[in-house]
């Protein structure tokens, strides 16, 4: 059951972030909207959560990595 769970939750991590780029690239949404920001940092956390459950060491440090610059990038976007 939990196996099942943080597949979802990695699976939702690996759309959002292509969801986001497909909008990106196709100029439905700008890297600097604040939906494309919080996006990218829900799919960072999914894919981290997912990682760190899968004991995936090189991708957990990776996608904290891209979490921290999320969290950067939102903090951007909503001071404008």
């Amino acid at each position: 059951m939990l196996d099942e769970f943080f597949l979802i939750i990695g699976i939702s991590g690996v759309l959002i972030i292509a969801l986001n780029f497909i909008l990106e690239i196709s100029n439905k949404l700008e890297k600097n909207h604040k939906i494309y920001a919080i996006l990218n940092l829900y799919g960072s956390t999914a894919l981290f959560l997912y990682a760190l459950y899968g004991k995936v060491w090189l991708f957990v440090i990776l996608n904290g990595f891209l979490i921290i610059i999320g969290i950067l990038g939102i903090i951007k976007v909503f001071r404008k």
